[in-house]
């Protein structure tokens, strides 16, 4: 069934999902705005690519994560010298590395690229006083033919079968960025509601 367009240009249920994503985005960049400035700077704040943010919800909890833009080409080399900044992250929900057993509280957090040796790529979340609050591996992923210049950014989450017993439920969150990725595992909170 064909619906027709509204005379404003979209159909008004398309109109309250931009509208909602609108209000999201405001308040992911207040709340970056609040947090990063100290860490980024205002002229890295700014940087941040709101066309690109991606807005994920899990279940009653909300997760953003958006690159910061870049100027030239973001190479191995490069990241090897400057240790760049690349991304925003903001989430709701604990992450917890299954590696290293750290968890990532809920907040703002800048991502940060930094060479460990070899084609290791360690994941800096930088905290709201400018210094990482957890390092950690990232895994490479399987990226085609390495040309030296690298793109990639995505957000990937695992919902919890919540219908399972065994084992107990818990999700995955992943970003990526460039060649590689990191997974964060969560066990879901007793929410109130």
């Amino acid at each position: 069934m064909k619906k027709r367009v509204a005379s404003g240009g979209l159909d008004p249920q398309w109109k309250a999902i931009a509208s909602a994503q609108e209000q999201a985005m405001q308040a992911f960049e207040k709340m970056v705005h609040r947090a990063m400035v100290p860490v980024l700077g205002p002229a890295g704040v700014k940087k941040i690519q709101r066309e690109a943010a991606i807005i994920t919800t899990m279940r009653r909890c909300v997760a953003v994560y958006a690159p910061l833009r870049e100027r030239g080409k973001l190479t191995p080399e490069r990241i090897r010298r400057e240790k760049p900044k690349v991304a925003v992250l903001a989430t709701m929900v604990p992450l917890l590395d299954p590696v290293t057993l750290q968890t990532v509280s809920p907040g703002v957090y800048a991502v940060g690229l930094r060479w460990v040796g070899g084609k290791d790529i360690a994941f800096d979340l930088y905290g709201e006083k400018g210094r990482p609050t957890i390092s950690t591996l990232a895994q490479t992923k399987d990226a085609g033919a390495d040309d030296g210049s690298i793109l990639g950014f995505d957000i990937d989450i695992t919902l919890p079968d919540i219908d399972s017993i065994f084992p107990p439920p818990n999700g995955r969150f992943c970003i990526s960025f460039l060649h590689w990725k990191k997974c964060w595992n969560w066990d879901w909170p007793e929410w109130p509601w």
